[in-house]
């Protein structure tokens, strides 16, 4: 069975208000057009509109003192990547970062290390008393690190100058992975 091309794209209602909707990405049909179930687009279509509702009250409600917790980005990190890894066998979902980017008021870097947020950590790892900026950093090194062998000493490192309130700033910190990769 082929994949089914689809990207979502911004409608305009009645009222002049966007809308995200899920369409067949044409572009990417030569010929004739597949048999394709529409009944799955629609199926798909509200699936996405149920992911990006599900992670903008996520976002809205996972806040300390106006700063979202990196537990939150985990949270939203593990659906985005959920839906799309479940959804991959089906459909070729052609834009789905700039969708996410778009329908979550994120940017594309942050998209992307949100997502990679639950393969760089498990859930019980993130703590809240640790600020993103840091795991952003982690993050953007985690391969590195991983082939290096020094991914897992990274993180209890990195809890463990947090538990002793050591943290230095994250722009510091991003120095010392760098020094540690560079070693």
């Amino acid at each position: 069975m082929d994949k089914i091309p689809v990207k979502v794209v911004w409608v305009k209602d009645i009222n002049g208000k966007n809308h995200s909707s899920v369409m067949l990405a044409m572009e990417d049909i030569i010929g004739e057009i597949p048999s394709t179930n529409f009944a799955s687009v629609k199926k798909f279509n509200s699936q996405y509109i149920d992911l990006i509702s599900n992670c903008k009250n996520l976002l809205k409600n996972g806040k300390i003192k106006n700063k979202i917790r990196p537990s939150t980005y985990w949270q939203v990190g593990n659906n985005l990547l959920t839906f799309v890894e479940t959804n991959e066998l089906h459909y070729k979902f052609k834009n789905y970062r700039v969708a996410f980017q778009r329908d979550l008021d994120l940017t594309d870097s942050y998209v992307g290390v949100i997502m990679d947020f639950p393969k760089s950590f498990k859930e019980e790892e993130v703590s809240d008393s640790i600020p993103m900026s840091y795991y952003f950093e982690l993050i953007l090194k985690a391969r590195a690190l991983d082939e290096k062998h020094i991914l897992k000493k990274e993180k209890e490192r990195l809890k463990e100058l947090s538990d002793t309130k050591k943290l230095p700033d994250h722009k510091t910190y991003r120095k010392i992975l760098k020094e540690r990769l560079d070693a």
